[in-house]
This record gives C-alpha cells, sequence and structure tokens, in this order.
C-alpha cells in the first residue's frame, strides 16, 4: 500500500539479544538494493511490538519492495519468534 509510512513486527526470543532489519528493493534482479534500518530493536523472552519507519531505511515509499530481512544478534543456540508483520500508516476504511 503506498499510504504505509511504517513497518509493524512482533518479536520475542529465548535469549536475549537484538534484531537488525533491511528491506530488500526488487530482489534478485539487476535494480536490487538493500536498505538497512538505523533501528535496533532489544528482543527478550517477553513478546514486544517494534515498529520501524519506512525512513529509518532510507525510504519513504514501500515501492518495489519485496523482501523483509530481520536479524536476530546474540548467542545461540536461540529459538527466535516472529510474529503479525504489518504496514502501518493512515488507512481510509470505506463507508466511514
Amino acid at each position: 500500500n503506498q499510504r504505509a509510512r511504517a513497518i509493524r513486527v512482533w518479536l520475542k526470543s529465548s535469549r536475549q539479544g537484538s534484531a537488525k532489519f533491511s528491506l530488500t528493493s526488487y530482489a534478485h534482479t539487476e535494480a536490487q538494493t538493500v536498505a538497512t534500518s538505523r533501528i535496533t530493536a532489544k528482543i527478550s523472552s517477553e513478546w514486544q511490538a517494534v515498529d520501524l519507519t519506512l525512513d529509518s531505511f532510507g525510504t519513504t515509499t514501500p515501492a518495489g519492495i519485496d523482501l523483509f530481512t530481520i536479524e536476530f544478534v546474540g548467542q545461540g543456540p536461540v529459538d527466535f519468534s516472529v510474529d503479525d508483520i504489518q504496514y502501518l500508516g493512515r488507512w481510509r476504511v470505506k463507508g466511514l
């Protein structure tokens, strides 16, 4: 959706660590670009929402984005869980 301004993802892990995020546009083509977010999230055994603004990746539009990568950084072995990835933005709801 072109009105998206951020990505929200829920994360938890069996050990403390952190997560790094990147977006790939036009993956597996000659036009491929990868942008890494300035945001690094601390991860623990409790579910937490992480909001990543698109401008933290150096972009303001989701056009061309076709790959979202999450990298866990910490000691292993670890169970790393991801849930409910969604775009955030201003949406028009039909009928309201």
